[in-house]
């Protein structure tokens, strides 16, 4: 259905004297793939390793981003700034939506 293909042909789960394949991967049909078990020993569920055979994937551009610097001393300095603000028109609002506008713009 839908071009779908049952990928796990061997038990995931191994419990005393019984074993199941009640873990499953689907991929298309049309796709060359290997799938193996990856028993890791943690739980008495083995994981599945799936290798997909020529996959294209776009090349991505670098891109930058802004990271914040947070330490102690941009903490203390946000802290001044807080202290030094007017927060009147916040304190002494009765609605709400006034007030949260109010909050944002300073």
């Amino acid at each position: 259905m839908y071009n779908l293909k049952s990928t796990i042909n061997f038990p995931t789960r191994i419990f005393n004297v019984s074993s199941t394949a009640i873990d499953n991967i689907f991929i298309d049909l049309s796709r060359n793939f290997t799938i193996n078990p990856l028993i890791n020993g943690l739980s008495d569920h083995d994981a599945q390793k799936l290798k997909l055979q020529n996959v294209t994937a776009s090349i991505k551009q670098n891109t930058s981003c802004y990271v914040r610097n947070i330490n102690s001393f941009t903490t203390h300095k946000l802290q001044s700034k807080l202290s030094t603000e007017i927060w009147e028109d916040i304190f002494e609002g009765y609605d709400t939506n006034v007030i949260f506008n109010n909050f944002l713009n300073t």
